[in-house]
């Protein structure tokens, strides 16, 4: 699965806008749609993406400073394949499917607090 870089737009909000929440460390997720991004936290790293971005472009200086972050890029793999299944699966059994990954050692995610996902 290929990660983009979410746009500006949400069809889910009611202002059309993402609104980002802090999920893990650096991962963010929208409230409404669920679309999940890494965003730079630290003054360096927010400087040098924002020149790659303007040198290479939000896509592939995103796929680039991910591929530097393996651990990053598995865990919004598998948020980004809960937010298809949202949309896809009952709800009981999307609840048995994030329980799995949220336990998935691997992963890291077991400290996560978990919120009401519906």
């Amino acid at each position: 699965m290929e990660l983009k870089y979410p746009d500006s737009y949400c069809k889910y909000s009611p202002t059309g806008a993402h609104w980002f929440l802090v999920l893990q460390g650096k991962i963010w997720r929208c409230h409404y749609c669920w679309a999940v991004k890494w965003q730079p936290m630290s003054w360096d790293e927010a400087l040098n993406f924002s020149l790659d971005i303007r040198k290479d472009g939000i896509q592939v200086a995103y796929s680039k400073w991910l591929l530097y972050r393996p651990a990053t890029k598995k865990i919004l793999i598998k948020l980004e394949e809960i937010r298809v299944m949202k949309d896809l699966m009952p709800e009981e059994e999307l609840l048995k499917v994030i329980a799995v990954i949220v336990l998935d050692k691997e992963l890291g995610l077991s400290k996560l607090q978990v919120v009401n996902v519906a």
